[in-house]
């Protein structure tokens, strides 16, 4: 089994160095894709460096040497990878040993399984405020979806949360899943992992490695993208846009096309910028709701 692990850079450093050594130390890697994304720090620098240490490390940029975002540096890095089994590490993350000890007998015993998914834990680089972030994003030390779920059924699962999820970081696919996923989209500068999550799951492919202990460790410091609320607000918009349409068109469970559609609603401009007890949310949901089911007369079937 050898492993292409994609790692897109940017501003990030100080953490290179150990995301990169921690996906070197594993001996199923063949090699580090590192993407550098016009950082404004040097990492640039550094990934070089690290290339020129050990030749399994392989550095590449965007055509124009601009900045692209996590999807279309993560896309890069498959375009460029050669292994049949990838993996993803961001660059302020890092691999625990032993990283795929599970996942490897998975895919030699189960010829159709298409990607094995895996819990992560978290590493905070902050000491200020750990307890309040924890609270605030709603997070747990251990970000993992439950057992015994069929694979059949993991989209809606993944997709309500209720039962947990997972991180791109601890996901290990076979190449030939993006026959019918595709790559990340690059319209989501956040929230794309999920999105290519989602589309994996409908694959009906995918099987649970470690569950119960992470195979690696986000970190956790004050430059994290997803601390951005603003950014993230607009992105998750843009997703829920997206699953939406796709909602549309497609024969799922009608539960979970009511919970798609009552999200849609919720993250709607008009109803995100109210007060979460204004009396105006409401009606104004309602009137989105009719509004919604004149232009897609086909969306009544879809949720009754």
């Amino acid at each position: 089994m050898q492993i292409s692990v994609i790692i897109p850079v940017y501003n990030a450093a100080k953490y290179l160095v150990k995301a990169v050594q921690s996906a070197l130390d594993q001996p199923e890697v063949a090699e580090v894709i590192l993407v550098e994304d016009a950082s404004p720090d040097n990492a640039l620098e550094i990934a070089r460096q690290l290339a020129e240490v050990d030749n399994r490390v392989k550095v590449f940029q965007h055509p124009d040497k601009k900045n692209h975002g996590a999807g279309a540096s993560r896309n890069l890095g498959i375009e460029k990878s050669t292994c049949d089994y990838i993996a993803f590490l961001d660059a302020d993350d890092y691999y625990l040993p032993e990283r795929f000890k599970q996942a490897k007998p998975i895919f030699k015993s189960h010829p159709a399984v298409k990607g094995v998914y895996e819990a992560i834990g978290v590493h905070f680089y902050i000491k200020k405020n750990i307890d309040g972030y924890v609270r605030k994003k709603n997070e747990h030390l251990l970000t993992t979806i439950e057992k015994n779920i069929p694979p059949d059924k993991l989209f809606a699962t993944f997709f309500y949360g209720k039962k947990g999820w997972w991180s791109l970081n601890g996901f290990t696919i076979k190449r030939n899943i993006l026959d019918q996923t595709g790559l990340f989209d690059i319209d989501l500068r956040q929230a794309q992992d999920t999105d290519f999550i989602l589309r994996a799951c409908l694959t009906k492919q995918l099987y649970p490695g470690q569950l119960n202990a992470p195979v690696a460790m986000r970190g956790v410091h004050e430059s994290n993208r997803t601390l951005d609320t603003v950014s993230k607000e607009k992105y998750k918009r843009l997703f829920y846009i997206k699953w939406f349409k796709k909602m549309l068109l497609n024969n799922w469970d009608k539960m979970l096309n009511r919970f798609i559609l009552r999200i849609y609603i919720t993250t709607h401009p008009l109803v995100s910028k109210l007060a979460p007890y204004s009396w105006w949310r409401v009606p104004l949901k309602i009137m989105i709701a009719i509004r919604l089911m004149i232009m897609h007369p086909r969306l009544i079937t879809k949720i009754v």
